[in-house]
């Protein structure tokens, strides 16, 4: 059975996408400076490798939750 999927569910995942970019000034702005005190042009290769790590496991979830939003509500597999 072929079902038609409408242009506005690839819409949302493609904002949602775009959102996970944003991940990125999240992470630099409000989590490094705010709660670490990272001075972002300064940075040695130690907070360098601390902003990586805080990137994976943001990415991690945020994969997480664009499969399931995408599974649960558009029926995508």
């Amino acid at each position: 059975m072929v079902r038609e999927v409408k242009w506005t569910k690839y819409l949302w995942l493609s904002l949602l996408s775009f959102g996970a970019f944003m991940l990125e000034y999240l992470s630099i702005f409000v989590i490094e400076v705010t709660f670490l005190h990272i001075d972002i042009q300064n940075d040695t290769m130690q907070q360098r490798s601390i902003h990586c790590i805080i990137m994976v496991f943001m990415w991690a979830i945020f994969i997480g939750i664009l499969l399931f939003f995408s599974r649960k509500y558009y029926h995508f597999h």
